[in-house]
């Protein structure tokens, strides 16, 4: 995660000094709209890096008879729990469970405790595991 970081903040830098000095020579004004959205991808690009080594991870590696497929996405965790919240009166299974609840707690989890696994193996060489941290 540290490219996309170093990345978003050397375009939001550069960006930010080429702005300045079409600014500031008050010439070829035209380039700022060449320059705000590339400053904008970086501040973004350098957002989402910090944030994503800061989430928790859903792994997901599923093995099938010498063929692996492994998958890992950063999860939002306190907006898919709004966004349940949110959804509640319009969802009728939403308000009879607590799945706003038990979203948060995975958030909550200790990161050298709190690993959740959940492992299933089935016949010769199908393993599918999936764990949370």
């Amino acid at each position: 995660m540290i490219y996309p970081l170093v990345g978003g903040v050397a375009l939001l830098a550069l960006m930010g000094y080429f702005t300045d000095q079409l600014v500031d020579s008050g010439e070829k004004l035209g380039w700022l709209a060449c320059t705000i959205p590339l400053m904008v991808f970086g501040g973004l690009l350098a957002a989402l890096a910090w944030w994503s080594s800061q989430a928790r991870w859903l792994h997901l590696r599923v093995r099938d008879e010498g063929k692996q497929i492994k998958i890992s996405l950063p999860l939002p965790l306190r907006p898919a729990a709004w966004l349940v919240r949110l959804a509640r009166p319009w969802v009728p299974q939403f308000q009879e469970t607590a799945v706003d609840e038990l979203i948060l707690s995975l958030d909550e989890l200790d990161n050298d405790e709190g690993i959740l696994v959940v492992q299933v193996d089935e016949g010769e060489g199908e393993q599918v595991q999936v764990y949370f941290g």
